[in-house]
């Protein structure tokens, strides 16, 4: 598989891990999570027959869904402290002992 270039404003990032979600029929980039613009119709079938697919589920440990934009993924701290969807960045309703196990995890990486 060819490797992408984010098109998106501060990533700009070239990854081959970037997947494509057949929700949306976007190619989301792996480094900023935003959809990568100006992907052909071909690439992106390239991709479903390599299965370079996102599916609702997620295999990264301690995963929320987001009410919000409905995606499933790993609930990342702001600048405040609070913690708020990967993708949109809308606050989440998580409880302090699910904070603590994550924080627990994401020190051990």
């Amino acid at each position: 598989m060819a490797t992408l270039t984010c098109t998106n404003k501060g990533c700009y990032k070239t990854t081959s891990d970037s997947l494509l979600d057949t929700t949306t029929d976007e190619i989301m980039c792996a480094e900023c999570g935003k959809p990568i613009a100006g992907i052909s119709p071909f690439t992106k079938r390239s991709m479903i027959g390599l299965g370079k697919v996102r599916s609702k589920h997620t295999e990264k440990a301690y995963s929320v869904e987001c009410k919000k934009c409905t995606r499933v993924g790993q609930p990342k701290e702001d600048e405040n402290g609070k913690y708020v969807c990967f993708h949109c960045g809308e606050e989440l309703n998580i409880t302090p002992y699910f904070i603590k196990m994550l924080k627990e995890h994401n020190t051990k990486k």
